[in-house]
């Protein structure tokens, strides 16, 4: 443009400058570039907060298209709940009874109807072992102490899976460490005290089955392995006059007349096997690796009992009986029928009968209300939602016919019948429609057709399946399915919502290019004209100056004469 030469001359040159043209333009704008623009902002604005404006038809469209995907999401549960086919219809209630067990389930809609009585006499346990007391200042050193053997209880019971560890050159954190990398067993260097800790050594899972046995190639200090100990007392008048001990196959004898027990222990103590004392009148072995005590024969009848040394826990079964049934598990999770989830939590009392545990289930109708509720208030947004557009005079949106459409179809499909012989209803099963068009459930009928009548609720929503003209079978889709699949279908490709939205996308595009068109046209005139304005500005001064020279010659001439 000619900014900065328009406006330089005097008198009427002075006339053609910049402030004219922009006058020109803007009046030029408003007729050509502004109706575009306002043609834009209606399919493209946002809301003001002051609310002089609402939003363009591009927002009312996503905001009817979300109401319309929110009554689709209200009228599944009646047709399916749930990816498995569950629906409303289909829920249940639980109520419990006790403390010794915990029931749940991934959906109570799947537990058979009826009750299940539980009753735990002992619950799953695992090993558990503990070391004697480790000093602190000790946790660093090497054990350097032999070898400890732990062997797996299995399925057989017959511990024959075993796994050694090798104390040499580790300090106590090592060990613990080599004993965590079997998947069956956990160990823990634990703080007791202060200045103390212990390792913890356990079974990874509960029951007889993963029941551990500990050994040691040596008298270790870790304080593993079993102990046999005498179960009575003695004196030394006890002693008899002669007898034999036959240990893990080594045989010890006494001679009572001259020796006394504290003397079989000493014997028993010399062996490289074994570990014998005599305390508090009575016979303690032990053997020097950690194994189990065997005794085959016992003259001085002893009633020697082997003990696991550092077991805090034993491993054990989970009892329990279910409806009858006796459970002896390894674990406290009982899964029945139904996918009924039975986790056991403590024993109950064995002297009395009538402590036990419950679950009853009974199928659910109360919620049928409450989702046919959420139903109708959908219905009704969307009604209201779409009516506001249809008939009111400010709105933006311009393809009503559509719209239209789209309720005219969904009213259709929720007003008519079902059944396989179009017998049923929504008003004959509990809703009404008052004369402004607004839909609402009728309670006290609802609850009837709930009581007296539920499977021709069910029916109204539920496929039917009956014969055509031919006899052919047909399926006969109810209002569940069939408002389902059309609502489903409408921002779906080429469905009614979706068509809408493309010819909007259409529109606004076309537009956009319209307005850049306008808007070069309009900027190349006024430009163009602009350059024209500043040549006549320049004529028009060397024509007022030629004027001024000619009117001083003949005001000169004049005066002369």
């Amino acid at each position: 443009m000619a900014d900065g030469i328009l406006g330089l001359g005097s008198g009427q040159a002075s006339t053609l400058n910049q402030e004219l043209i922009d006058k020109l333009k803007d009046a030029e704008r408003k007729s050509t570039v502004e109706p575009i623009e306002n043609r834009l902002d209606a399919i493209t604005r946002v809301a003001s907060e002051d609310g002089e404006t609402s939003d363009g038809e591009k927002l009312k469209l996503a905001a009817i298209t979300a109401k319309a995907n929110e009554l689709l999401e209200a009228v599944e549960p009646f047709y399916q709940f749930t990816s498995s086919g569950t629906t409303v219809f289909d829920l249940k209630s639980a109520n419990t009874t006790g403390t010794s067990v915990v029931f749940d389930a991934a959906s109570e809609s799947s537990l058979n109807t009826g009750s299940t009585i539980v009753k735990v006499d002992q619950l799953a346990t695992r090993d558990v072992y503990q070391s004697v007391l480790i000093n602190s200042a000790n946790l660093e050193n090497d054990i350097n102490d032999g070898e400890l053997t732990i062997a797996i209880a299995g399925d057989d019971g017959l511990f024959s899976e075993n796994y050694t560890f090798n104390t040499a050159n580790k300090n106590y954190e090592e060990l613990v460490t080599e004993i965590n990398y079997n998947a069956n067993i956990t160990a823990s260097l634990e703080k007791v005290s202060d200045d103390s800790y212990r390792i913890v050594i356990k079974s990874a899972n509960s029951g007889e089955a993963n029941a551990l046995k500990i050994s040691q190639s040596t008298s270790q200090s870790l304080g593993f392995g079993t102990t046999s100990t005498a179960a009575n007392s003695y004196t030394s008048t006890d002693i008899p006059s002669t007898g034999s001990i036959v240990i893990d196959g080594e045989t010890f004898t006494l001679d009572g007349t001259t020796e006394s027990y504290q003397d079989l222990a000493t014997k028993i103590d010399a062996s490289a096997t074994f570990n014998a004392s005599y305390e508090n009148d009575k016979l303690i072995i032990s053997r020097v690796d950690g194994a189990e005590v065997s005794v085959t024969q016992d003259d001085f009848n002893f009633g020697l009992a082997s003990s696991k040394n550092g077991q805090t826990i034993q491993a054990q079964n989970l009892n329990a009986t279910v409806n009858g049934v006796e459970y002896d598990i390894s674990s406290n999770v009982i899964t029945v029928d139904g996918g009924l989830k039975i986790t056991a939590v403590e024993a109950n009392d064995p002297n009395d009968p009538n402590d036990y545990s419950t679950i009853s289930i009974e199928e659910d109708s109360t919620y049928v209300e409450t989702y046919l509720q959420n139903f109708v208030n959908k219905y009704n947004e969307l009604v209201e939602l779409v009516n506001t557009e249809l008939y009111s005079a400010d709105s933006p949106m311009r393809d009503t016919d559509s719209l239209r459409t789209m309720m005219e179809s969904i009213k259709d499909k929720i007003f008519k019948n079902y059944g396989e012989n179009g017998e049923f209803n929504i008003f004959n099963l509990g809703l009404d429609l008052d004369k402004s068009g607004t839909l609402s459930v009728d309670t006290e009928r609802l609850n009837e057709v709930i009581a007296d009548d539920y499977e021709s609720l069910k029916s109204l929503f539920f496929d039917s399946y009956g014969k055509d003209a031919n006899g052919e079978s047909q399926t006969i889709m109810g209002l569940g399915s069939e408002l389902k699949e059309y609502i489903d279908a409408l921002d779906g490709f080429e469905g009614i919502l979706y068509t809408y939205e493309e010819r909007l996308t259409e529109r606004q595009e076309t537009l956009e290019e319209e307005k850049e068109k306008a808007e070069k046209a309009l900027e190349s005139k006024y430009s163009l004209l602009a350059q024209q304005f500043a040549s006549y500005a320049t004529i028009i001064t060397q024509m007022e100056s030629s004027f001024s020279g000619l009117s001083l010659m003949i005001e000169q001439s004049v005066a002369s004469n």
